[in-house]
């Protein structure tokens, strides 16, 4: 598949849906690490509480950034909107 094909999302933005697998690896360890970083300031009860209570909502929108059917500016767009509807 062509890594330059792209295609409007159903928000209508234009995408890249040809995301290499090296590419989608890259991103996960980029959340992992950026995700563990984020909770580097709690102490241990409140991050083991946290994960086990994450919504799946933050893991979906992330996935999607992965997997390349989002932007990373987009990530920041949806996560502002999640935090404003708690």
């Amino acid at each position: 598949m062509d890594d330059t094909r792209k295609e409007n999302n159903k928000e209508g933005r234009l995408i890249n849906m040809a995301i290499t697998e090296e590419e989608k690896k890259r991103r996960k360890q980029e959340y992992e690490k950026n995700r563990n970083i984020s909770m580097s300031d709690y102490d241990d009860d409140y991050i083991d509480h946290w994960l086990a209570n994450r919504p799946d909502e933050i893991d979906l929108i992330y996935e999607r950034w992965i997997n390349g059917e989002i932007e990373l500016d987009e990530v920041s767009k949806l996560m502002d909107e999640y935090i404003k509807r708690l």
